[in-house]
């Protein structure tokens, strides 16, 4: 109702300045916001990644982790996606329109907390231009997967400090508040999320779990948000720098893996999809035989990889929007 949405709107506007003094970024102007029911936001988000997706390419990405093992062979993945984003959101900030979208159904109680999320979104983009790192790439998953570690690790810092100021405390004073936020997240009630191939449901928390725990790393070596500011402005290039401190220190590069058909298969197939999957996939690909201690030991050795979905020649039908199938 247009009353909901005004009491929301203006609830945006007290919180507003109480984020930026918070996470310690001046707003630089009026933050655009529109409230938004569940199925709008939904939409939108469908729309943002038909935009982002050339046709046909998420249906690739689903079939190279079918080939890998690491989701079911008869899910429907772009479907299952959609599922889990419809559970999970809350929200969410448009970098594209610069606008952030309330959602109407979250309860008053949660209200205060989701805006605080979202208002940093916002702030970290009339900073240092958050869209930029968001935009789909085929072969850039890891990179952005690290990207998104930043700005979601940053906003749930943020987020936490916002909860903790009226008691006179910061997230850097908490102890084990990385597996506090851990533990939040992975117990959550929400069925599909729970239910999800322990790929997709770890690779879609990592932001929030991997990207926080760097953050508050960084802040507590001295930086405070300055240092996430830093991170801002040049995040990390690989989700193993995300993971290992002394890995984003050294800012390690990954070795980049060209993408080819091996000699053997040259004459009769092509690459359909590639993808750089980086430590935290490859983690994920070991861990379903090797089990966790094993799997992360491994995977800590990654220096780069290309994961390349490759079809027969005779199997291949071009597409009228350059696509395969």
């Amino acid at each position: 109702t247009s009353g909901l949405a005004q009491r929301l709107s203006r609830l945006a506007d007290e919180l507003a300045a109480r984020v930026s003094e918070v996470r310690g970024l001046p707003a630089r102007g009026p933050i655009a916001r529109g409230v938004m029911s569940r199925d709008a936001v939904v939409q939108r988000i469908r729309e943002r990644t038909r935009q982002e997706y050339p046709p046909g390419e998420v249906e690739l990405e689903g079939e190279l982790l079918k080939r890998l093992g690491m989701i079911p062979a008869a899910m429907d993945y772009e479907r299952t996606i959609y599922e889990l984003l419809e559970e999970q959101v809350l929200g969410f900030y448009d970098p594209d329109a610069r606008r952030l979208y309330i959602a109407d159904w979250v309860p008053d109680s949660m209200q205060p907390v989701t805006m605080a999320h979202e208002l940093t979104h916002a702030l970290q983009d009339q900073h240092f231009d958050i869209g930029r790192y968001v935009h789909h790439v085929q072969g850039a998953s890891d990179r952005q997967t690290a990207a998104m570690a930043v700005i979601e690790g940053d906003a749930t810092a943020a987020m936490m400090d916002f909860t903790l100021a009226p008691a006179g405390q910061r997230v850097t004073q908490i102890p084990n508040v990385e597996s506090l936020i851990a533990n939040q997240l992975q117990s959550t009630d929400q069925a599909r999320l729970a239910a999800a191939p322990r790929s997709m449901r770890e690779t879609l928390l990592f932001p929030y779990v991997a990207g926080f725990g760097m953050c508050v790393r960084e802040m507590r070596d001295g930086g405070g948000y300055a240092a996430v500011n830093a991170l801002l402005r040049r995040p990390p290039e690989s989700t193993e720098q995300v993971m290992h401190a002394e890995k984003l220190r050294a800012r390690e590069l990954p070795v980049d893996v060209p993408v080819r058909v091996p000699a053997p298969l040259a004459a009769d197939h092509r690459v359909a999809y590639q993808d750089v999957m980086g430590e935290l996939g490859v983690w994920l690909y070991l861990v379903t035989a090797l089990g966790d201690d094993a799997a992360r030991e491994a995977a800590a050795g990654w220096g780069g990889d290309r994961a390349v979905l490759l079809v027969p020649h005779a199997g291949v039908t071009e597409v009228g929007d350059g696509g395969v199938r």
